[in-house]
């Protein structure tokens, strides 16, 4: 059994016989524990969802009913005792009756007659200001071209305000129009028939309060077309050249090897002779051309200048035509190569030499 509402009244039954009048909504709520839930509330079966007092909830059909249970306790060792439970059936949904005063959850005072209301033309709204209903006219930001009516308008006319309503109007854009008044605030423009068809005139000349002529001589440091130029440059504006010779080295900084041209390749086309003896005497010895003679039994050795020259080899050694390289002396030799007193004599079988590898002296 889901309990929706549980009331507890003290109502003592010692002497009642067994009869007892219960009066629904009497006595404390134990549940729901808290909201505005009231007794009668638990009929409703327009209530969408119940929370049940146990757990889980119960959703009302329109024709359920709703079942009271009650309990006792006589104070004997049987405790609390439970009744048989009584079905309420629909008698008790005449107390929802006042609903029928209602739409939905609003009162007749929620609701406007129709014939209380003011009737509006096509083109106002109907507002409310708290207390009566009117008819205004909008205020829109923006109007579909379709609903606007000729109201008058020619064609070509459009639509302009003057100052108070807006009015079909001529259109005068790209219209031609006529200069009623034109002045000068200075000498250099002359006006004539200002009033009607000016005329304008530029004053140039030389002087004060003129527009200055091509020939002002107030005009300085400006060349003008066909003067005749001097100095490094020849010829008359606005195409003069440099004049031949103008650019000489004094002008001249620096340039570039590259940019040259017409440049020689030999020495003989920058004017230069160089003889043989110019290069020996440049050196300091005559150098050998790679084909010239070397004398017999000499080499050629690099000298201080890098370059080859023919030498005789000397000192502890000599060498012949046929490239064969002689020791001059061989104990000199030995003791410059710090060969001490080993390895002296020859290699061979018998008595004064070492013992060869098939010296018969050579035994187990």
């Amino acid at each position: 059994m889901r309990n929706l509402l549980k009331n507890f009244s003290n109502i003592d039954l010692s002497g009642s016989a067994g009869s007892v009048v219960l009066a629904l909504g009497a006595g404390t709520r134990s549940y729901p524990t808290s909201g505005g839930m009231e007794w009668y509330d638990a009929f409703n079966n327009a209530t969408g969802s119940y929370t049940c007092q146990s757990s889980g909830t119960y959703s009302p059909a329109l024709i359920d009913i709703r079942r009271l249970v009650m309990q006792f306790n006589d104070g004997t060792a049987a405790g609390w005792q439970t009744l048989p439970p009584l079905d309420i059936n629909s008698v008790p949904y005449a107390m929802f009756a006042e609903t029928a005063e209602k739409l939905g959850n609003n009162t007749a005072a929620d609701f406007v007659l129709g014939s209380a209301l003011p009737t509006c033309s096509g083109s106002n709204v109907l507002t409310y200001n708290g207390t009566t209903f009117s008819c205004i006219s909008p205020a829109p930001t923006s109007i579909a071209p379709s609903i606007i009516t000729a109201g008058g308008a020619s064609v070509g006319q459009v639509l302009k305000f003057d100052g108070t309503n807006w009015v079909a109007s001529s259109d005068l854009s790209g219209a031609s129009g006529s200069v009623t008044n034109v002045t000068s605030t200075n000498a250099y423009l002359s006006i004539a028939n200002s009033s009607s068809t000016p005329a304008l005139t530029v004053n140039v000349g030389t002087g004060a309060g003129t527009v200055a002529a091509g020939n002002d001589a107030r005009i300085t440091g400006a060349f003008q077309t066909a003067t005749a130029l001097s100095g490094d440059l020849t010829g008359a504006m606005p195409n003069p050249t440099i004049a031949p010779g103008a650019v000489d080295n004094a002008k001249i900084s620096d340039v570039a090897f590259s940019k040259i041209t017409g440049r020689p390749t030999t020495l003989a086309g920058y004017t230069i002779t160089m003889t043989s003896a110019d290069v020996t005497t440049a050196l300091g010895y005559t150098p050998s051309n790679g084909t010239s003679a070397l004398s017999s039994a000499n080499i050629f050795v690099g000298n201080g200048s890098g370059f080859a020259e023919g030498r005789v080899l000397s000192g502890d050694a000599s060498i012949s035509n046929l490239g064969v390289l002689s020791l001059s002396n061989s104990s000199a030799t030995r003791t410059n190569l710090g060969l001490g007193n080993s390895a002296v004599l020859n290699v061979g079988t018998g008595a004064g030499s070492v013992a060869a590898g098939n010296d018969a002296r050579l035994t187990d």
